[in-house]
Formats: C-alpha cells, sequence, structure tokens
C-alpha cells in the first residue's frame, strides 16, 4: 500500500495533465498509465458515461444521479490490490495531477473542488462501482442561500465525493483535519479549496474556529460541509454525532441539511488508515434530507438530522448503534 501512495505522488507532481478530460484519446501516455488496468473501456461504453456537465444537471433539475447501466459490469470486481491500485493510483493520483495542475496555472476558484470530486466519481465508476445521489432537491437554491451540511463519516470516500453533488447547486466548504494538509500535494489541494482546519485536540478550541470561520464562509455566499462524528465509523453511532452543524446553522441563521453517506466501498487501512481496501462491488449511496428550518430549537434539528440518517442506514442495510442521546452538545463559547 507505501508503494501505491508513493507511486501515486511521484506520477502527479510530474504529470503536466492539460485539463480534465475524459475521452482517454486525447490523454497523454503518461495520463493512459492510470487508466489501462485492467483495460481502456470501449468507445460504447464512454458514450454512456454521463459528463460532469450532464451530471451537475441531473442534480440540479431532478435532485439526484444514478451511475449509467450501461457501464456497469454484469459482476462488479471485488476488493483485491488491483482495485485498491486502480483507486489510489488511477482515480485519486489522477485528480491529485489534475489538482496541481490547476494549481501551478493559478485557475483553482470555488468551482474546481466540485470539478476535481467529479473526476474521482468518474474514475469510480470506471472501476464498475455504482454511485448514487437522491434527494438533492434540497440544496437547489446554495447558490443564492448558502446552508450547513452535515453528514456521518463513515470512509475517506465521502469526503472526496460527496462535493460533486453539493457543488452542483452551489459553492462550498468543507470543515477537515489540519493534519490532513501535511500529506503532499494533497495538502496544497486541501488549502487551496479554503476550508476550516480544526486540530480535534480541543472541542472549545474547534467550535471557535468553526463559528468564527463558518460565520464568514456563509456570509461569503459558500455553503458548509461538516462531519460531526470527527472520526470515520463503520456503524453510526448517534452519540458520537455532535451538535456542532445544527449550532452554526442557527448562528448563521442558515438552513440544515443533513445528508446520509453509504461509502464502505473504501475501508481504514491497518497500517495508514487513509489508504485501505477498496471494493468496488458496494454501491456508493448519498441521501439528503430534507431543508430544515435553523429557527428550530437546536436539539429539534439534531434529532431531525440524526433520525435521517439513520433511516437512511437502515435501509441500506448498515449497521447504526441503537441509542436514545441524539448527539453530543458542542460546548457553548458564548
Amino acid at each position: 500500500m507505501v508503494a501505491i501512495i508513493v507511486t501515486a505522488y511521484c506520477h502527479c507532481l510530474l504529470s503536466p495533465v492539460p485539463c480534465l478530460l475524459i475521452n482517454t484519446s486525447h490523454l497523454s501516455p503518461h495520463m493512459l498509465f492510470y487508466s489501462y488496468i485492467p483495460c481502456v473501456p470501449s468507445r460504447a461504453v464512454h458514450n454512456a458515461m454521463t459528463g460532469i456537465d450532464d451530471f451537475f444537471a441531473s442534480i440540479r433539475d431532478t435532485g439526484g444521479y444514478t451511475t449509467p447501466a450501461a457501464i456497469l459490469p454484469a459482476k462488479p470486481p471485488r476488493a483485491s490490490f488491483l482495485s485498491a491500485w486502480r483507486f489510489y493510483v488511477g482515480g485519486l493520483g489522477k485528480v491529485i495531477s489534475e489538482g496541481m495542475h490547476i494549481l501551478r496555472a493559478g485557475d483553482f476558484g470555488t468551482e474546481t473542488l466540485g470539478q476535481l470530486s467529479w473526476s474521482l466519481l468518474h474514475s469510480v465508476e470506471n472501476m464498475g462501482a455504482s454511485v448514487t445521489f437522491e434527494g438533492f432537491e434540497s440544496m437547489r437554491n446554495l447558490g443564492h442561500q448558502p446552508a450547513v451540511i452535515v453528514a456521518n463519516h463513515m470512509s475517506l470516500a465521502e469526503t472526496m465525493l460527496l462535493p460533486a453533488g453539493v457543488c452542483a447547486n452551489g459553492p462550498m466548504i468543507i470543515i477537515a483535519k489540519r493534519s490532513l494538509t501535511r500529506y503532499p500535494a494533497f495538502g496544497r489541494i486541501l488549502e487551496a479549496s479554503r476550508p476550516i482546519l480544526v486540530e480535534r485536540r480541543n472541542p472549545r478550541r474547534d467550535l471557535m474556529d468553526v463559528m468564527e470561520q463558518g460565520l464568514l464562509r456563509l456570509a461569503e455566499g459558500c455553503s458548509v460541509l461538516i462531519f460531526p462524528q470527527g472520526t470515520r465509523m463503520a456503524a453510526f453511532d448517534p452519540a458520537r454525532f455532535n451538535s456542532l452543524g445544527a449550532k452554526l446553522a442557527r448562528r448563521g441563521r442558515v438552513p440544515l441539511i443533513p445528508v446520509a453517506c453509504k461509502t464502505d466501498f473504501a475501508r481504514p487501512g491497518r497500517l495508514l488508515r487513509d489508504f485501505g481496501p477498496i471494493d468496488p462491488s458496494r454501491p456508493i449511496r448519498f441521501a439528503a434530507g430534507p431543508l430544515l428550518d435553523s429557527s428550530r430549537p437546536q436539539r429539534e434539528l439534531q434529532e431531525a438530522c440524526v433520525g435521517h440518517i439513520m433511516q437512511c442506514l437502515k435501509n441500506w442495510d448498515m449497521p447504526v448503534v441503537e441509542s436514545s442521546a441524539a448527539g453530543q452538545e458542542q460546548p457553548d463559547d458564548e
């Protein structure tokens, strides 16, 4: 796995990727390296794939998107070294390379995060994995009215794929661990997206940072994506889903939108938690809940978010921890 990471970074740092391209006939010999395992899809499959404009239009117009059946294999490949290689090198490595090229050109803007997220989503579909977005009609006005979006944190995948669905409707920033900025190349791209960085050591300090910077981003018209669990968990535990999102939405007087994520496609690694097994046979799903009015009591908002996520995960046969607690309260800095 370490060899995969090193190879991905070496190639991404040296790549002269010209732009976000889909048709492999236009790719440089270097970029074909990312697509050759196990083979480059046929022209018929490429024609069935959804382009970024079509993907964004589907999210905006219908509130959802599902990977076209024509591009999925009859039997998706299962977790293997080959699947991990294709995701981390052929997918993530290529996206990092694209992001670095955009950074060098000085063209990294508010739309870039969504473009890079979609590019990785496209690579995931190319591996044979199915991706579904539903309920995103609740985000149609994000271009005019930003919101706070809260989601469960199952794996690395949702932090990189969920922005594609959100950015289809408007700009957004993410709250992330500061330690992620230490990764070569990837850290530079993350910083360029203007995230709110937290240490995950001092809850009161993190609360103050999120409130101060979050309110500024919301005032600029950017929605804020938060994973209140703080760390990845295979089983959703309501008691670990804190109320930071509800608190920020109430302070900013903006709507709150919960999103349920099923991303067991990617699992934590044993040696490096950020790089683990990849199983394309496991469908990836994102389900946005209703737009919640932040004038409602904080506890009521928290319970609505937790309720939506728990119900979706149960419908998807994913593990949840039954608990009477609706989530930990964040310390108040007032």
